[in-house]
């Protein structure tokens, strides 16, 4: 068996990013699937496209696409319209992608615009798509993404599957804080209940065998301008390292479709920014 995981940045990822965003917050979906031989007829399939940009302002942006296609069980998939927000303590690692069990075609087209770029399998990776070099696209504010999947015989049918692209987040001053406080964050929203928010507060446990933060406070919000973290969740945060703590917070948008009855495609967008906190 073969675990595959969308590390959205964020969505909970969906709970974990998207810890890890879906347990995509990143807001990262999971689904449990077999290898390719041997699955069980009736086995789902699905397409999971991540697009992961960077960047501030009035853009461009810098994003970096990946895909993976594979069968597995049956599962719902985060979407960044969200009904209620929700907190809650995680691990946090940093966002990894594995290759899937199905060929989606030789080349996966991506259009932003009037440009038109080819997602493919890198040397000796197969089943992972991505854009060869440059590895990214610029986009900007308003821009959508369309992606079409040529499709391949005994793997992932041929479809497509569009997203308006993340806007970058543009926050509000943020307090000085004593230990325990309650957190006020706000930010400039874009007024669309199709889009969320994730709020990861990250800090290294002292535990840690790896460098940089372990832990988070994860919120998936709704994307209407304002949240306040409740301090008591924060108690490990506070009592950690100073110099390894931050406050990243994302936006993303999601859409979803279903191809045939078994088989589900599923691209997120999200952009992101880290500040640190004043004490």
């Amino acid at each position: 068996m073969r675990n595959h995981a969308m590390h959205l940045s964020p969505p909970f990822r969906t709970m974990r990013r998207v810890g890890a965003l879906v347990a995509l917050l990143s807001v990262g979906l999971s689904l449990t699937a077999c290898n390719g031989v041997g699955d069980p007829i009736g086995n789902d399939r699905f397409g999971a496209i991540t697009i992961s940009a960077t960047g501030s302002g009035s853009g461009p942006f810098i994003a970096i696409p990946t895909a993976v296609f594979f069968t597995g069980l049956s599962s719902s998939v985060p979407t960044s319209k969200v009904a209620s927000d929700q907190c809650g303590t995680f691990n946090y690692r940093a966002e990894t992608y594995s290759p899937g069990d199905l060929s989606a075609g030789p080349a996966l087209e991506v259009r932003v615009g009037s440009a038109v770029r080819s997602m493919t399998e890198p040397a000796g990776i197969r089943r992972l798509y991505a854009l060869s070099s440059p590895n990214y696209f610029e986009y900007s504010p308003g821009d959508s993404l369309r992606l079409s999947i040529p499709g391949a015989s005994g793997g992932f049918p041929a479809s497509a599957i569009a997203v308006r692209l993340a806007e970058p987040i543009r926050l509000g001053p943020l307090p000085v804080l004593n230990v325990n406080d309650n957190v006020p964050i706000s930010w400039e929203t874009n007024g669309d209940a199709n889009s969320g928010v994730i709020i990861s507060f990250r800090w290294a446990s002292g535990t840690s065998t790896v460098a940089g933060p372990d832990q988070q406070v994860l919120c998936i919000v709704r994307d209407n301008g304002a949240y306040t973290v409740a301090g008591t969740l924060l108690g490990n945060f506070y009592a950690s390292e100073p110099s390894q703590r931050s406050l990243n917070v994302l936006r993303w948008r999601t859409n979803s479709t279903s191809i045939d009855a078994r088989t589900t495609l599923y691209i997120v967008s999200s952009l992101d920014t880290t500040t640190t906190l004043r004490f």
